[in-house]
Formats: structure tokens, sequence, C-alpha cells
């Protein structure tokens, strides 16, 4: 029998799929595909909005939504991490400079620490793309 979790885990998983084109898309500009990657992680782990004070406008809907913690929900996270981490790598940043190259190469690297910790522990949080842990 389907149960609801899995069919939303698989429906997000599905969606994510939908939505790499569009990243790949955005991989010509880094900052856009920064901001739809901060996007996706408030979505993820919509505490965050709430704790960085960025519940308001575009993300009010977040303010009464909580991370599902079910091994579904994890593994559609490990997921979209694995997907975001290959649309970052993606991503020409040869124009940047300054702080903007050090934003996306520490976005890599956290994606890339996230995705071991999805692949080698299957349970839990990873509180590497998590900045508010419970």
């Amino acid at each position: 029998m389907l149960s609801r979790r899995t069919l939303l885990a698989t429906a997000a998983s599905a969606g994510l799929a939908a939505a790499l084109p569009g990243f790949a898309a955005n991989a010509a500009d880094p900052k856009v595909a920064l901001d739809a990657v901060s996007g996706e992680m408030l979505t993820e782990y919509p505490e965050n909005a709430t704790f960085l004070g960025l519940d308001a406008d575009a993300h009010t809907a977040l303010r009464s939504k909580l991370t599902d913690r079910s091994m579904e929900g994890n593994a559609a996270r490990a997921a979209s991490c694995a997907a975001r981490l290959k649309g970052l790598k993606a991503v020409d940043g040869s124009r940047l400079t300054g702080i903007d190259r050090i934003n996306l190469e520490t976005a890599i690297y956290a994606h890339e620490l996230a995705d071991e910790g999805y692949r080698r522990f299957k349970f839990g949080d990873n509180a590497v793309l998590n900045v508010w842990q419970a």
C-alpha cells in the first residue's frame, strides 16, 4: 500500500527532476542559480525561513510548515541535495570574483559534505544544510 508520505516524497523527487532543466538554464547566471538553491533549501527546511527572518512576502507560507523528518522526507532531501550539487557543479563560476566566487564554492562544498552524509547515513538530519537544528 502506498502511504501518503511515500507519495509526497515521490512527487517531490519528480518535481525536482522536472525542475533540473530550469536549474541548468540558470547555470549561465551563477547568482540566479544560487538564488534557486536558497529557495529550494528554504522549502526543504521551512523553519529556517523563520529562524533567518525570511518568512515574509514570497515565503510567508513557510511559517506554518515544518521539515518532514520521516525516512521518506530524508530520502527526498538526499535526492534534491544530489541534484542541486550536480547543478551547482555545472555553474560557470569563471566570471565570478570576490564574495560571489566564495558563495558558489561554499555552496558546492556544503552540498558535497551533505551528499556524502546522506549516502553514508540513511537516517537523522544532515545539519550541514540545516541552519536551525531542533
